[in-house]
């Protein structure tokens, strides 16, 4: 039997609870209301839904053809860690973004790529574009030359940071390589950043500790 590649706090169900942490999500699970009631402000005018925190129905695994207008922002070799097991693999996930109903809120979709060490954990399984995070980014006014990640570094550069910290590689080694794709959101990040990514969330278990680095980001970034 071929296996959804998904997440939703990992990718296993949680045994007794079916979904991983659904009893979180409101009753009205739509973009709206989550933005508005549920969403987590990390730092000021920045707010995230995390499917590894909960998983909103319209979140989770989307066939190839299904989702449009995707922009590849990079690729990342990273633990595996999202199931248990006795052993750990490195695996290469692509990551891709796109606007989501608004101009100023971005989806963002991981596509593990098949490996040898994969398949033998997780069985023979499809691959999806797994929709895993949405952040919001509140400027006011929000102008879309203003919203256009090509022009937005430390957009980019946040949208990484909550990936990798939700998605729990905050231990040493935990990330071995991010390179940038060669798209007009790629180019936005610069080889500096791309290496530390590596280690610059390192320990960041909380969401007052993401805060720190996300707000790191935004004081390098000089706004015209």
């Amino acid at each position: 039997m071929r296996q959804l590649m998904s997440r939703y706090g990992g990718n296993i169900i949680v045994i007794g609870q079916g979904k991983a942490s659904d009893s979180k999500l409101p009753e009205d699970q739509s973009l709206d209301n989550l933005l508005k009631n549920y969403a987590t402000e990390v730092v000021p005018k920045t707010f995230y839904i995390s499917s590894y925190d909960a998983r909103p129905e319209w979140m989770g695994p989307y066939p190839p053809g299904s989702v449009s207008k995707l922009v590849k922002i990079g690729t990342l070799e990273h633990d595996f860690n999202e199931i248990s097991m006795q052993g750990t693999f490195n695996v290469v996930s692509d990551i891709y973004v796109s606007r989501l109903h608004y101009i100023n809120v971005f989806s963002v979709y991981i596509k593990t790529r098949k490996n040898y060490s994969l398949e033998c954990t997780v069985g023979d399984f499809e691959d999806f574009y797994d929709l895993v995070l949405v952040v919001c980014f509140k400027d006011d006014p929000a102008k879309d030359d203003d919203m256009k990640l090509s022009r937005r570094p430390d957009f980019v550069k946040q949208l990484l940071i909550i990936l990798c910290a939700k998605m729990g590689l905050t231990y040493e080694g935990d990330i071995i390589e991010f390179l940038p794709s060669r798209t007009h959101v790629g180019k936005t990040i610069d080889a500096e950043f791309a290496e530390s990514l590596k280690t610059v969330i390192e320990g960041v278990d909380t969401d007052e500790k993401l805060a720190e680095v996300l707000n790191s980001i935004k004081k390098d970034y000089p706004r015209s």
